[in-house]
């Protein structure tokens, strides 16, 4: 039961991270489009960042259980994802 929990804290962790990072990084590609303007207003810029704060210091707080967390960037299919949702939404 306990090694269920461990692999499922730890897949939602890198599932939330790889989601964020995706984010990211698209929304980096929109504000070159617009010379660097965040496409973001401030409020949801800072909830994006708190949430990558928040998954960092779990990832952190998780190696006192002995829980090695790897957490990637986004292959460039989750990528493609990413930018085709944007577009049918747009």
């Amino acid at each position: 039961m306990i090694d269920g929990l461990k692999r499922g804290t730890a897949e939602g962790m890198i599932f939330t991270w790889i989601e964020l990072r995706t984010v990211e990084m698209v929304l980096d590609e929109i504000a070159i489009e617009f010379e660097g303007a965040d496409p973001l207003k401030p409020r949801n810029r800072e909830t994006l960042e708190a949430t990558k704060r928040k998954v960092l210091r779990l990832q952190e707080e998780l190696q006192y259980f002995r829980m090695e967390v790897v957490l990637r960037e986004p292959l460039d299919e989750e990528l493609n994802e990413m930018r085709e949702w944007v577009k049918s939404v747009t």
